[in-house]
């Protein structure tokens, strides 16, 4: 059985499991507590979560995790072979995780929402623990958000760009049931699953509900994606 490290709150580990959901392989979910996190080296080289374990092999990061597990249990497919549909899966996921993601993170740590997502991230720690990440996580995340520029956005300007990405799945929704092909894909797995994070923040939510389009996907792969267990 797979075993997966997690944080419960984390769109790629949202991801890597939704991609075991659907290929109806067998795993259990080891949550990882925030105050432990710097023992994610010990199975993780690069210290990030989601990590898997199988057979005794550790593979960290949500992308390769979703190449190997689409090796080793192929059915049902969830990356195109064909060249275009292929291209088109790979830019929607590193869309989703190098740029959708920053997005999420600037909508919880908005001032507004920021007391509400410290508990979250902390949910899972104790005493003294869970008094220190409430406190600090936000002024550590806001940090690394002021790096990436997302962080030194406005409010209205972060919103106003979240409403064109919309616009932009919405446009591409028209034509087919799904984001890639006529099926769904790791594209529709790593888009879902930073949507379903941002609908979680009132924010966010005012926007999706703008385009049904949107929606209707949504809750195509929300039923594909569900456990089968």
């Amino acid at each position: 059985m797979i075993k997966l490290y997690q944080y419960e709150v984390s769109p790629f580990c949202t991801k890597v499991a939704l991609i075991l959901n659907v290929k109806g392989i067998p795993y259990e979910i080891e949550e990882v507590p925030i105050s432990k996190s710097l023992t994610v080296k010990r199975y993780s080289p690069t210290s990030k979560l989601p990590t898997i374990e199988h057979e005794g092999r550790y593979i960290d990061d949500s992308t390769d995790i979703a190449y190997y597990l689409e090796a080793r249990f192929p059915e049902p497919p969830l990356i195109p072979k064909e060249a275009k549909l292929l291209s088109k899966c790979h830019l929607y996921e590193d869309w989703a995780d190098e740029s959708l993601n920053f997005y999420m993170m600037k909508l919880r740590w908005l001032p507004q929402n920021r007391g509400r997502w410290a508990e979250e991230l902390a949910k899972y720690d104790t005493g003294l623990w869970r008094l220190i990440i409430s406190k600090f996580v936000a002024r550590a995340t806001l940090n690394i958000l002021d790096k990436q520029g997302v962080g030194r956005k406005s409010e209205k300007a972060v919103l106003k760009d979240i409403d064109r990405h919309m616009s932009a799945i919405s446009a591409d929704l028209q034509e087919s049931h799904f984001l890639v092909g006529d099926r769904l894909s790791l594209a529709d797995i790593s888009v879902f699953s930073q949507l379903k994070w941002i609908y979680k923040i009132n924010e966010g939510k005012s926007i999706i509900d703008k385009y049904p389009a949107i929606n209707e996907w949504r809750e195509r792969v929300d039923m594909a994606t569900r456990s089968n267990a």
